[in-house]
């Protein structure tokens, strides 16, 4: 491997531990004002700062500059592709779905259950799109629920309907991630 692979995999880990720390951050706020706070209006607050941020974060890497290609696409046209405009719809249901359930659920519950998701694109890949998933993976993924079962303890008075929601929000999220997978790379 080379000494860029080596160093973009370094940055790629180190986002990946930021953005995974962000999530805790924002859902243990959520949590909190969450008891002070109605459901929907802290949802709409909650997307409007993740709106801007993602905007400025955007602005900063150039991404809201309007690309055309040879065919004459690009830019805003791709954002009307209808896969885009579902994956949005499915993101925001996931996010709705998860976060009313956080503010019933034991963040580490919420959370570890929403850290399935990963797990849950794994199966779905391999059910649903039939990719082939090495037996050293499958281990990987039985250990991954068993560590989030671990942590859930799914008793029969605990694991409720709001743990039902939450993983409801985890299988939408799974599936948003999954349908990326067909955008415009752009």
């Amino acid at each position: 491997m080379s000494s860029l692979h080596i160093a973009a995999n370094r940055r790629g880990i180190a986002f990946m531990t930021l953005s995974m720390a962000s999530f805790i951050v924002n859902d243990t706020l959520v949590k909190h004002v969450g008891a002070a706070l109605p459901g929907p209006q802290l949802i709409f607050i909650r997307g409007l700062f993740s709106s801007i941020l993602l905007l400025a974060v955007a602005a900063a890497t150039g991404a809201l500059r309007t690309t055309v290609t040879a065919e004459g696409g690009g830019g805003l046209r791709l954002l009307a592709d209808r896969r885009v405009f579902w994956r949005s719809v499915t993101d925001a249901l996931a996010t709705m779905v998860y976060l009313t359930s956080l503010f019933h659920l034991p963040i580490g519950n919420a959370t570890a259950i929403n850290m399935a998701t990963p797990l849950v694109i794994s199966l779905m890949a391999a059910t649903v799109l039939h990719e082939r998933i090495s037996r050293a993976r499958w281990l990987a993924i039985v250990a991954g629920f068993a560590g989030v079962l671990l942590v859930v303890q799914p008793a029969a008075d605990a694991f409720n309907a709001w743990a039902l929601l939450c993983l409801s929000g985890t299988l939408l999220g799974a599936v948003r991630d999954l349908m990326t997978r067909a955008l415009d790379a752009r």
